[in-house]
């Protein structure tokens, strides 16, 4: 038992820490447009790749500020969860910055079951009443199951949508457009 909160407690440690650094890095800001101001899917992260076409450079007002992706983003992710999930790629996007910023994971695994599970099992270790986050409270949004939970002082927002797992960490004074603004666009 003393094992295992102390598991629970590294991994809360790291993923703090992780959020920590992520919140206050200053990151180079990303090109949100194109000439013409169109938008444009091949902007620079903050590693200096390609962005994917499907990360959008706006968010609720919000322009991307930070993205990373690829090998090191599907790392992170690992790291937070203290283990391996077996994702195929993914990325973690930042909008603006400081107490009004908003941070989406998007998690790709092998199909709509995988991620099912993946929801369903971070759900049911949410419920556990172990980690930092209050108990998740279902939502139907457009044929898609949403779960909400606060913590650390944000509202989260997390779901599957086919092959893909998303996680919003947004203030917790977000209004009703913004929530539906994350899942239109994720």
């Amino acid at each position: 038992m003393r094992r295992m909160n102390l598991v629970l407690l590294l991994a809360f440690l790291a993923f703090a820490g992780y959020a920590a650094a992520l919140f206050f890095r200053l990151a180079e800001p990303v090109a949100p447009h194109g000439p013409g101001g169109e938008h444009d899917s091949a902007a620079a992260d903050t590693t200096g790749a390609a962005a994917s076409a499907d990360v959008p450079h706006t968010l609720g007002g919000l322009t991307l500020t930070a993205l990373e992706q690829g090998p090191e983003a599907l790392a992170a992710m690992d790291r937070l969860h203290g283990k391996p999930l077996g994702l195929t790629d993914g990325y973690q996007a930042q909008y603006g910055q400081g107490a009004g910023m908003v941070m989406v994971w998007v998690a790709r695994v092998a199909d709509g079951d995988a991620a099912d599970h993946l929801t369903d099992h971070m759900t049911k270790r949410i419920n556990e009443g172990r980690s930092p986050f209050s108990r998740p409270e279902p939502l139907r949004h457009g044929g898609l199951t949403l779960y909400q939970t606060t913590g650390m002082n944000q509202l989260h927002l997390y779901y599957a949508n086919g092959p893909r797992v998303i996680w919003a960490a947004l203030p917790p004074d977000s209004s009703p457009a913004l929530l539906d603004q994350v899942v239109s666009a994720f």
